[in-house]
């Protein structure tokens, strides 16, 4: 019998061919450089000396190599499931006064593990969208448990509009790319279309918002951007939520 293959194996295959996504970021097809202008302002006025960035799905870090500039962070996380990313990531991160770590690993190993420091920032990046439902919650319980109070989580995403399905979002997203990404070829397209129709699972921005608010995040003034594809939100770790901690809820949910 043929074996059956991990998704997140199949992922990685995608991103190792870097060369594709760089061309959708160098082209802001996804709207990276809206994005990383509000993580700019929201870094630049965070009130922390010598902060701690865990960046998740960093890519090859161009943008945030850019967003860290003029900000209190110092210390510097990058994790991706590419090594041809990351190789790029170290080079890109060269420039700044960064001390920087990289690994090679999957956003939900490197949070359920025990080896982080405690984070002032979590950014990440077009990377929720490809787990299960109880792999996202197992993300934003994680993300808070490895966050200190009043850190932030920055999270960019593709997102649904209310009451839209996976089916019908995936149709109008690709309509939008075979209409507007006029630099890559047919081929490149058909490519792309591949991956999102067989790894794509955005929620709406209420979901997201509901499942920070359950594992122990403030959504006050959460959403930095967005169009009607993409936007970006800023979750502040509280150390309870209705008089619950995170850590109880999710343990009292499992019950």
């Amino acid at each position: 019998m043929p074996t059956e293959r991990n998704p997140h194996i199949e992922i990685d295959e995608f991103f190792d061919q870097w060369r594709l996504y760089d061309a959708v970021i160098r082209h802001n097809y996804m709207t990276h450089r809206e994005i990383h202008a509000a993580i700019h302002g929201q870094l630049a006025k965070f009130d922390v000396s010598a902060g701690t960035l865990l960046d998740l799905g960093c890519g090859d870090a161009s943008q945030i190599a850019r967003s860290v500039q003029n900000t209190p962070i110092t210390s510097y996380i990058g994790v991706d499931l590419s090594g041809d990313a990351l190789s790029l990531a170290r080079r890109n991160l060269e420039a700044t006064d960064l001390e920087v770590q990289l690994h090679q690993r999957d956003l939900l190993t490197c949070l359920s593990g025990p080896d982080l420091p405690e984070i002032d920032v979590l950014v990440a990046g077009f990377a929720l969208h490809h787990l299960s439902p109880g792999e996202k919650q197992q993300f934003f319980l994680n993300a808070h448990r490895h966050l200190r109070p009043g850190g932030l989580l920055l999270l960019y995403d593709m997102f649904r509009q209310p009451q839209e399905s996976r089916d019908t979002f995936l149709t109008r997203y690709l309509d939008h790319c075979r209409a507007h990404w006029d630099r890559l070829s047919s081929a490149q397209i058909d490519q792309i279309a591949q991956h999102i129709m067989k790894f794509d699972f955005p929620e709406t921005a209420e979901t997201l918002q509901q499942l920070a608010e359950d594992h122990g995040f403030s959504t006050e003034q959460a959403l930095l951007f967005s169009d009607d594809r993409h936007g970006l939100w800023r979750f502040t770790a509280v150390t309870e939520v209705s008089g619950v901690k995170a850590g109880q809820k999710a343990d009292a949910d499992e019950r």
